[in-house]
């Protein structure tokens, strides 16, 4: 018996530390990159700025656009132009160097690209994250900063993980108006990811003993973080969904399994597309998966077809793998050179954050 006590209360308290306090992500501003690049012709600049959420926490953001092609050289300007925007929303245990992971993509297709730390993560306040229950207030402050200072024109957003949950959870429940959600690794509810993570670490365990240790998790979370974890659960919702919807898992996912995005997708009430692709949790995407996206944002934004990068650049380059796919590489290690004869050809430099985090983040 006592054995088997051990391990429920092993089970629950790791559950619990991956829940509300996993490790804080550390960075510098230098893993954002330059703050001013080009990139495909087009001058590029990133805008670091603050804003506070509803709960008076400072979330620490930023915003990569092009220059005004008027202006003809960088420069500072306080608000950067309206356009479509792309808002990014990391992991748990991540931060927003995560979405470099997306910025080739959104500045290839004509978006500004924002991104911030959410609540209880990189650099922001705030001393425990919740897995979406705050963070979909974070998302609001952003959203709303986003519109009333005319940083945006229309917003769609595109989160992995928590990220993704979160992103699910905001469009059926608070903001109708969003022009798309694409939700990467998304799970269904956090009772139900805390019961797969419990029977994970704790293979030996019996059902019961899974309930018991699962409402130890609640009552431990509730009390340490002051929220529960039965309220954290987009399913509920994704019935009334009628923004348009992308969900894609890894195959071989075995933190957040791939039934979690399956059954988002069966419920939401809008339109909608699921994309399971080879890979695991944390790893990058093929081609195919930005290009359903670039397809769901040019029709719902009003894009432009045309991009950046050639078409055909970008197939070529990602036939080499996935570590040559160019829209998952930051945009300043991308150079263009076309020769003589009229091929295209590129430069590409290393980055750790090339996936949005290091190898030892993953790990951890």
């Amino acid at each position: 018996e006592s054995h088997y006590l051990h391990l429920i209360r092993q089970g629950y308290q790791n559950v619990v530390k991956a829940v509300i306090r996993p490790p804080r992500a550390q960075y510098t501003m230098k893993h954002l990159g330059p703050n001013k690049f080009d990139f495909a012709g087009r001058k590029i600049q990133r805008n670091d700025f603050t804003i506070y959420n509803s709960r008076w926490m400072k979330l620490h953001c930023s915003q990569w656009c092009p220059v005004p092609p008027e202006s003809g050289s960088f420069f500072d300007f306080p608000t950067p132009p309206s356009m479509p925007c792309l808002v990014y929303l990391h992991g748990n245990a991540s931060c927003r160097a995560e979405a470099l992971s997306v910025l080739t993509f959104a500045l290839n297709i004509g978006l500004s690209l924002v991104t911030l730390d959410t609540s209880g993560s990189g650099m922001s306040e705030g001393e425990f994250v919740s897995l979406g229950f705050y963070e979909v207030d974070d998302v609001k402050a952003l959203c709303d900063h986003l519109r009333e200072s005319g940083k945006a024109s229309t917003i769609a957003l595109w989160g992995r993980s928590m990220g993704a949950m979160t992103a699910a959870s905001y469009a059926s429940t608070r903001d109708p108006t969003l022009s798309a959600i694409i939700c990467d690794s998304a799970f269904t509810s956090l009772r139900d990811l805390c019961h797969d993570l419990v029977k994970k670490t704790t293979t030996k365990i019996m059902s019961f003993a899974v309930d018991y240790a699962i409402n130890r998790i609640k009552e431990s979370v509730k009390y340490r973080a002051g929220f529960n974890i039965n309220d954290v659960s987009p399913i509920s919702r994704m019935n009334v969904c009628r923004t348009p919807a992308i969900f894609i898992h890894g195959q071989g996912d075995d933190f957040i399994f791939p039934k979690h995005s399956e059954a988002l997708h069966e419920k939401c009430g809008g339109q909608k597309q699921l994309l399971v692709v080879e890979g695991s949790h944390n790893t990058p995407r093929p081609v195919s998966v930005y290009k359903a996206a670039q397809k769901l944002l040019t029709e719902t934004m009003n894009l432009p077809t045309t991009t950046a990068l050639p078409e055909d650049f970008i197939d070529k380059l990602s036939s080499m793998g996935s570590a040559m796919n160019p829209l998952i590489i930051p945009p300043w290690t991308i150079s263009l050179n076309m020769g003589n004869d009229g091929r295209v050809t590129a430069n590409v430099g290393d980055s750790e954050f090339v996936s949005g985090m290091s190898a030892k983040r993953q790990a951890e």
